[in-house]
Parts: C-alpha cells; structure tokens; sequence
C-alpha cells in the first residue's frame, strides 16, 4: 500500500510503481507528523515498508526565487549578466545582506524526518546525493537504502533529423522559479527556445510557452536535440528522456547521470555553464542504463548515417617547407575511423611535397604560385573542396582517429553547421639526439565551448577544433578569415558564433603542436589582439569593453618569444614524439 502525504508526493502519485509498500512525505507533513503516524500503526500490524522523503533544498528554493527577481526586474542583458554572477557568487545584495547567507546554510531537516525515516525497514532516495543529505543533517543514523527511479510523464515522440538546433525547457510541474536560470543563461543560444511548464514565466526569454499536454509537444520534442530538465532533485524526467537518445542536461544536484549514460550535469546555480552544457549536449546521445552500476568497457560507436549516406569531408591543409610535419599530417588523416575523406594539400609556393602527397591515395595537391599565407593558401583549397562538411588542419597539427567520426555525427544528429572537440596542447623541443621530444601538455585551454560573448574577448576553439558545413564558407554568409592577421582564426570565430550555434563534442579529439618553429612565439599577441578589438568595437557593452582590457594588460605581461599558454603537465624524462 502507498501512503502519500503532501500535496508534491500526492501529484506524483501515478509515478511509483504498482504494489509499492511505502510512505512518501515532504518536509512539512514531516513536520506535522501525519506519516510519522502512519509509520507507527503499519510498524504496530507488523507490516513491512519503505519510508521516503521527498525534500526540496530551501536554498534550492531560495535561488529560483531570487533569479526569478533578476530575469523579471532588471533591465538589460549586461546588468542581468552581472546580478547572475553575483548570485552565483553569493555576493548579490538582497535586503541589506548578501546572497550567500540565504544560499550556503545546509538543508533544515527536522529531527522528525530522522525518525520517520528509520521507522521503514528501508529507505526510498532518487538519487545517492539525496542519502548523502539526508545522512549530513544528522537527523537520522546511516541505514539501508535503495535508489528508486520514479515514473515520468513525458510525451512519447518519434525523433527526426533537426533542420537547425533546437532546445526545451523541461519544467513539468516545477515552480516556474526554477527554470529562470536556465532560460537566461539561453540568451545567446542561437536556435528554437521550448519552454514547457504548468505556467508561464512573466519575462522576455525568447522561448515559446507550451504546456506538457499540449497536442503539438510531441511534434517540438521530436525535432528538439536537446532538453534542459529543471527539477533540481529528481532525475525522474532526466533519465526518461535519456532513454529516448536525445540530449539532456539535469542539474548536478539531481543526479540524473546515476541512471543515464550522456546525461550533461549542470550546476543549476550557474547561468553561464548553460550555453557549454548546451553545446555538449547538441553532440552527445543518451541511453538509460538499467544496470545502473555497469561500465562500459569502450565508448560507443558515433551515430553515422548509413554508409551509403555518409557525407564527403574535405580537410583543407596550407603547407609550407615543413616536408616532416605534412607526412605525419596526412598520416593522422590516414587513420581516421570515417571513411569518406578527401585531403586537400595546398603548397603555398614551398618546396616540392609532390611525393608526399602521391604516398596518400584520398589527398590531391595544388600549388600556388606566390605566398599567400596559411589563411590565404586555405582559402584556395575551400574554393575546389567537394565535401559537404570541411575541416582546417594545418601541417603541423594532428587529428585523433575518432575526431571527423565524432564531429560529423555531431552534424548529423544535432542540425548544427558548426562542431568542434577539444583540443590538447603537445610541447615539443628538440632531444640531445636530434628528435623531437615531448615534455608537456596543456589540457585546459582549448578543452571548453565558446558562446557570442565569450568569443568578444577571447576563443578557446580554433581552426582545426571544428567541422563547418560548406555553407558556412559562403562568401556572403559571415566572408573568410582575415588573411593578414596573425589570429585571424580568434576573429572569425567573433563572427561565426554570432551566426551559428556550436555543438561541442567533450573530449579530446585533436592536438596542437607547440614546436620551436611555430611562427607563433615571437607574435606580440597583445598587439594583435588588440588589433582585432579595434576591428570589432563594442561601444554599448562596457563589461566586455572591460574584460577585453584586462586581457590586453594579460598579454602584456607574457613577453615576446614566451609561450602564452604554458603546459599544465609537465615531465621528465621527456618522450619522443609518437
């Protein structure tokens, strides 16, 4: 028999399973002791049951309530940027005092939940965090306890290849408070915005209201690559979901990722995390894991279209006098696990890499004339690529076997022009035999997304990070790179994601190589850098005015001939290259 007490465990009713011995309370009927009653007469018949209690955090509900305030009362996307970077922080003002002393107290658990709760000979959680709380307010001693996966009441849906990036919103029957900081941290996605929730949020967001019956909510969820689920607690709906394939972000607190292979966590007090947990999302497919505890011994396999549907991707590579670092260029290239590549070699009037290239049956080669510079030389490789994704990999760079597999099914199941992995940073010097040796790695500062604002300061993709459908290349779409610009590849990428919404497949799927004839370290960067702000002003956004300041002042204090971004990692003794 299923005994529920409260008005949360009562509208959750048809979620438990059939024939479940248990009583579920929330905090205040705790409280009052009603199920705390009902314990005891079913301990008194000698009956067996589970106890459960389903508690929301009060700071849970404290920040929905506070970001609310700030999506609904404050004027302009900066000045609300700001007060969402202060609540995070803990530092907004509110009534005189700051945030951090209504969001940082633990949960107030009553000593009355501790002993309602052991009276069941085991108790319900949804998610193992939910036990360690419960465990951390001292209310009750460490028992037996088992994770229970409610029921959720999701629409079925057929899914279908998106035309462009779509997210929803999942509320479901939450507080409207707590998808406020979801759907302002949406504010530079560039796609379709669902919001689905009993009621409707009283601010300008961008996205289009619907109710979880609406009849045309299968139709947008079938399209969508992505849902946002808010509940700050139950991984219920989260999991669901996931079991359709589509990509889910869940708040961290919820856990959902106990349940769920792909599932992208999301600390739900961060506004600014959501644009990256988005676009990690958009190129990864969820699965429901019912073992729960399993491991999967390899990662799976992307999801390709079918062999004869597999687009043709062309890598366009700028060479110049670097005969060694081609070879093992086109040698990555070699081991790719996608099969449908072709590689465009364009000598930019270098010495002749001829036999290089005839060595490598899916590479052609074109030579110019004069130097245009490796933008430039690219530039002309584009202009007679067939593929309908292309890629820029220069000659000294390398791609890991998986890299166009993982971006191209990115393409493919999210409707995205642009994806991108990350990428990690090789150090290489020469050894005290004449090889080239490694000793170190950077893996963190090309290891994360970029949304509009971000790239107005600074980018942590580059070039060879990303795919692009070949339209992107289109003169009259966002025009070409800067050829005269050291780091034309920073500002072309201002350009692109205000254009195009990136998917971000989160794992390493390339390196950089950081050698002693990278042209690169003996750049002024700062100059350059300022070159291009200058290029791209921003007169009515003095926050990112400010933060383009201080990088500025940043790369002044690296001097000329140092590396900008030193290893993170570190050793010796140093390995050989390969």
């Amino acid at each position: 028999m299923l005994s529920l007490f409260g008005n949360v465990p009562k509208r959750l009713r048809s979620r438990f399973p059939e024939g479940i011995h248990a009583i579920v309370t929330d905090q205040e009927h705790v409280n009052v002791s009603a199920a705390f009653r009902e314990a005891v007469r079913r301990r008194e018949r000698g009956q067996s049951f589970y106890t459960m209690a389903l508690l929301d955090h009060p700071q849970h509900r404290a920040f929905g309530d506070l970001a609310l305030t700030i999506l609904t009362q404050v004027d302009g996307y900066d000045r609300r940027v700001s007060a969402f970077h202060q609540l995070r922080d803990g530092t907004l003002n509110v009534n005189g005092k700051a945030a951090r002393e209504f969001l940082q107290a633990p949960p107030a658990f009553s000593p009355n939940c501790g002993h309602f709760l052991t009276l069941g000979d085991e108790l319900l959680v949804r998610s193992s965090a939910e036990y360690h709380d419960l465990l951390c307010s001292g209310t009750f001693p460490p028992m037996g306890f088992r994770r229970m996966l409610l029921r959720a009441e999701i629409p079925a849906f057929e899914r279908v290849a998106p035309k462009r990036p779509s997210v929803v919103v999942w509320n479901g029957i939450r507080p409207v408070a707590d998808a406020a900081t979801a759907l302002f941290g949406l504010g530079e996605f560039r796609g379709d915005i669902t919001y689905v929730a009993d009621e409707p949020i009283q601010a300008e967001t961008g996205a289009r209201f619907m109710r979880p019956n609406d009849v045309e909510l299968p139709e947008v969820l079938g399209r969508s690559a992505v849902v946002i689920c808010t509940d700050p607690t139950d991984p219920a709906d989260a999991a669901a979901f996931a079991e359709t394939g589509i990509g889910v972000i869940s708040p961290l607190s919820a856990r959902a990722y106990e349940f769920a292979h792909g599932i992208v966590p999301w600390i739900g007090t961060d506004a600014s995390k959501i644009y990256a947990a988005v676009a990690i999302a958009l190129a990864r497919e969820t699965s429901l894991d019912r073992t729960v505890y399993a491991i999967p011994l390899a990662p799976s396999a992307p999801a390709l279209p079918p062999d004869d549907a597999l687009p043709l991707v062309s890598i366009i590579t700028a060479t110049y006098n670097r005969r060694d670092y081609l070879r093992e260029m086109l040698t990555c290239l070699a081991n790719q696990t996608y099969p449908n590549i072709e590689s465009i070699v364009v000598n930019d009037a270098g010495v002749d890499v001829a036999d290089i290239v005839a060595d490598f049956p899916f590479a052609r080669l074109i030579t110019l004339p004069t130097n245009r510079g490796s933008f430039g030389a690219a530039e002309a490789g584009v202009a007679i690529a067939r593929g309908d994704y292309i890629g820029l990999l220069p000659d000294d760079d390398a791609y890991y076997p998986n890299h166009i597999a993982l971006l191209v099914s990115a393409l493919h199941r999210s409707g995205a022009a642009v994806a991108h992995g990350s990428a990690i940073v090789r150090y290489l010097r020469p050894g005290p035999d004449g090889t080239v040796e490694t000793y170190g790695f950077n893996t963190a500062n090309y290891s994360t997304t970029v949304n509009p604002t971000w790239a107005q300061t600074g980018t942590p993709v580059a070039a060879h990070q990303c795919l692009q459908a070949r339209a992107t290349f289109a003169p009259e779409d966002i025009g070409w790179y800067l050829n005269d610009q050291p780091a034309a590849d920073q500002e072309y990428h201002m350009r692109l994601v205000e254009r195009y919404q990136l998917a971000f497949v989160q794992t390493f799927t390339c390196e950089f190589r950081d050698h002693p004839r990278n042209t690169g370290k003996n750049f002024n960067w700062a100059d350059i850098v300022e070159a291009i702000y200058r290029l791209n002003p921003l007169p009515d956004r003095p926050i990112v005015e400010a933060q383009r300041r201080a990088t500025i002042e940043k790369l002044r204090s690296v001097p000329v001939g140092q590396n900008v971004h030193e290893p993170t990692i570190r050793f010796e003794p140093a390995d050989r290259l390969g």
